[in-house]
């Protein structure tokens, strides 16, 4: 959670509405609420958990917590698992992406240091390598549910 912001930021409206809300650092994360884990009915089909993606996607984010949730799905006939995140648009720019991606789908089974959380948002990321360092992104496929290609 330390490492990309976006988890631990939440949205704090000003009084009378007379400016834009702020960034406020949300030191109570109820993980229970951001981190769920459904099952798919039988018999598990992609068009099942297409229709799941969609059902999730169409619902609004809880404005009063932090702007994220994840979602572990198994059920797939063939033994897989889904994996869905919303995050709003709002809470993530292009460096804060990169920082949620890194510490998501890290691969390293080592804790990562608390240091990062002292780095704050605003310091630079750590230089990737490749292709995908040239262009500034993490090659990803969005929009899908799960890691099977089409």
């Amino acid at each position: 959670m330390h490492l990309a912001p976006v988890f631990t930021r939440k949205l704090a409206l000003m009084p009378f509405d007379l400016a834009n809300p702020v960034w406020i650092h949300d030191d109570d994360i109820d993980l229970d609420y951001h981190m769920r884990y459904l099952v798919l009915p039988k018999p598990g089909t992609m068009a099942q958990m297409e229709a799941l993606c969609a059902r999730l996607h169409s619902s609004l984010l809880d404005r009063s917590r932090p702007l994220w949730e994840f979602y572990v799905i198994e059920g797939l006939a063939d033994g897989r698992l889904g994996y869905y995140s919303k995050v709003h648009h709002a809470a993530v720019d292009g460096q804060a992406a990169v920082a949620l991606a890194n510490s998501i789908f890290d691969a390293d089974t080592r804790a990562a240091p608390r240091e990062a959380a002292a780095r704050g948002a605003q310091q630079p990321i750590p230089a990737r390598r490749g292709r995908a360092a040239r262009r500034g992104t993490r090659p990803t496929r969005r929009g899908r549910c799960s890691s099977s290609p089409r």
